[in-house]
């Protein structure tokens, strides 16, 4: 839900972008990668994939254990690199 919530308050900000989103819930990168057999889950899936096609945002989200580096960032952290790569960092 978080995920939703996020997309949807920057979607003027990552229109036309490529997002790579980190997030310490390996069970969100999951089903945000290819959905989930309960259904609630993957009508929220669904939702986020429609957003960021709408929108034309490609996110590739990546799962990252509580013992990374990347883990000390701040909550939310955006910063573009390399172009048009935007990176985020979500704590759910």
């Amino acid at each position: 839900m978080c995920v939703r919530h996020a997309l949807q308050g920057s979607t003027h900000f990552l229109k036309v972008q490529s997002v790579k989103w980190y997030t310490n819930n390996k069970g969100v990168a999951t089903f945000v990668k290819s959905g989930s057999n309960k259904v609630y889950l993957h009508k929220l899936a669904m939702e986020i994939f429609s957003l960021s096609k709408e929108h034309d945002i490609a996110i590739d989200m990546e799962w990252i254990p509580r013992w990374s580096p990347l883990f000390g960032l701040p909550r939310f952290f955006v910063h573009i690199l390399f172009r048009e790569t935007v990176y985020l960092r979500a704590l759910l």
